[in-house]
């Protein structure tokens, strides 16, 4: 019965998936999951901005680290330059 209410109830991506409607555990938490996301949501929070974020800083973290590459790299070329010479 309780299933029947899900799908007369609930929106398509609110619905728990068929393989745990007899996992009272795994129904807790797919309806935890679906509460934190309305909370986010009506706190403001967009998991499509965050993921955009997260990717931006990833970006300028590659980025940084390739900066930093370069500067070790030139900078041992730079003393092996130096050493070469004597």
């Amino acid at each position: 019965m309780m299933i029947l209410s899900w799908f007369e109830n609930l929106p398509k991506d609110e619905q728990p998936p068929k393989k745990i409607w007899h996992d009272d555990r795994a129904i807790e938490r797919h309806f935890a999951k679906i509460r934190g996301k309305k909370e986010r949501s009506s706190a403001g929070y967009d998991e499509a901005e965050e993921r955009s974020l997260k990717d931006a800083q990833q970006g300028r973290d590659v980025t940084l680290t390739n900066k930093l590459v370069d500067e070790l790299l030139s900078a041992q070329t730079s003393v092996n330059d130096d050493f070469s010479e004597i």
